[in-house]
């Protein structure tokens, strides 16, 4: 076998999909497809096509982009491992050197500290060509944005553009919205990933996302083996968990992980609204009044979603998270 070719057989990102059971509601599965669209289109004979997928915190981007990697896992034949879909993390500070390293890591190259930013784009472009990768998973592109100078942020964004070309495949690039900056910076670049998807938040008060927001509450309830209080209505409750979470499908798990943990702690029976409330306090808003806490008082008070500045979902918040 050859050395440079001799990659591991799996990663941690599958070890860990297989440790969480993923809520594939209708706009998940639809995401999906456009991944799917996008990894089989030359293989159909259509041009291949780069695809940005952009989203805020939580929305299930890093989830969608490791779940296609798993369901598409690496292998090894006589001489080599093949790789069909790459996925990689953009570093904190991205620079063309490191960017690339990251990707070479991914892919399992021992040797990716190794050289400038010249000889990791060669060493990176010849194991995706001998791996036989048909996609590549870029996550975390905003770091190209919030970390860079400008005249950074241009370079490598040229890079991605020239190499993502040059690799002969298909890039998937996911980050939080402002992402789209590096359009700016590059005008070939923009060409390239003009193709865009979104991963938003599910509305709190559209009656169709809540019933999305019904349907992961009722799976991730029974995942975490949580038991309800008989007086909870399954649709309030929905609409209750979607003002918590903001819609985002990161943020509710992070609130019915918190409720189970309280009812195994209490060793209760059912988990009732004050087990929510303070779950809420726990996982989400810690200070919260009770007059902005979802699960105190009547829904009828929520009128707004928890967006105001100091809220947890203010705008200002870019920063939260990513699940």
């Amino acid at each position: 076998m050859r050395a440079d070719l001799a990659l591991p057989a799996s990663n941690s990102s599958q070890s860990s999909m297989a440790k969480n059971k993923i809520i594939e509601h209708t706009l998940y599965q639809a995401a999906y497809q456009r991944l799917r669209e996008c990894h089989q289109d030359p293989k159909d004979g259509f041009p291949f096509a780069h695809l940005k997928v952009l989203g805020p915190s939580g929305s299930g981007k890093s989830t969608l982009l490791r779940d296609y990697e798993a369901r598409h896992p690496r292998y090894d034949e006589a001489d080599r491992t093949l790789v069909p879909v790459l996925y990689a993390k953009v570093p904190p500070r991205p620079t063309i050197a490191n960017v690339a390293g990251a990707l070479l890591r991914a892919m399992g190259c021992p040797l990716w500290k190794k050289g400038d930013a010249d000889d990791r784009t060669e060493h990176l472009l010849t194991l995706l060509r001998e791996c036989r990768t048909e996609l590549v998973l870029v996550d975390e592109a905003q770091h190209l944005v919030d970390r860079g100078r400008t005249k950074t942020r241009a370079l490598v964004a040229d890079w991605m553009k020239a190499t993502s070309d040059e690799s002969g495949i298909p890039w998937v690039l996911a980050g939080l919205p402002r992402t789209q900056l590096l359009d700016d910076a590059n005008d070939q670049f923009a060409r390239r990933f003009g193709s865009e998807l979104t991963l938003d938040r599910l509305n709190p008060f559209d009656d169709d996302a809540v019933r999305v927001i019904g349907g992961i509450v009722v799976a991730q309830t029974a995942e975490f083996r949580i038991n309800l209080a008989p007086n909870i209505d399954p649709s309030d409750l929905a609409r209750r968990v979607g003002f918590a979470a903001d819609g985002l499908i990161g943020y509710i798990t992070k609130l019915l992980a918190k409720v189970a943990r309280a009812q195994r702690r209490d060793n209760s029976r059912c988990c009732d609204l004050a087990v929510f409330a303070q779950a809420f306090r726990d996982a989400i808003w810690s200070d919260a009044p009770d007059d902005r806490n979802p699960f105190v008082g009547s829904l009828s008070k929520l009128r707004t979603r928890l967006t105001d500045v100091n809220e947890p979902f203010s705008p200002q918040n870019d920063a939260l998270g990513e699940a």
